[in-house]
């Protein structure tokens, strides 16, 4: 399960770069029929290396990963309202990430909490 999500959180990372490439004449990118301006196509940047950092410390077994894909998600829909008639799919990615994200969350959270009874049992 943790390569598919992988698979799916890189891919997803993959296809921000199409408004980066489009906002700055990279390639000619069809797929995307609105405008992207320079500063939008640094922010599908941005939003391409939250997905691919969340997807290596996936893949690193690292239980933060759920951080930069927060943020990734984050902008990543963002970035889909502004350009919904061409990339509102992107959404099912997002909600999707989101779904895996939120139980890793918890595991986060639950793991804070163990090792602060551990460093400070008299706090009960």
């Amino acid at each position: 399960m943790r390569y598919a999500l992988f698979f799916l959180i890189v891919f997803h990372g993959l296809i921000h770069l199409l408004g980066f490439f489009k906002a700055f004449r990279l390639a000619e990118v069809k797929q995307l029929l609105q405008p992207i301006t320079p500063f939008q196509g640094t922010l599908w940047l941005l939003a391409f290396v939250f997905f691919g950092v969340a997807g290596a410390l996936l893949l690193l077994k690292n239980g933060a990963w759920w951080m930069p894909a927060a943020a990734g998600i984050l902008l990543s829909q963002m970035l889909v309202f502004q350009s919904w008639s061409d990339a509102k799919f992107g959404t099912a990615a997002n909600v999707l990430i989101l779904l895996a994200l939120l139980p890793a969350l918890g595991a986060w959270r639950f793991q804070g909490m163990v090792n602060k009874e551990k460093t400070n049992p008299a706090d009960r």
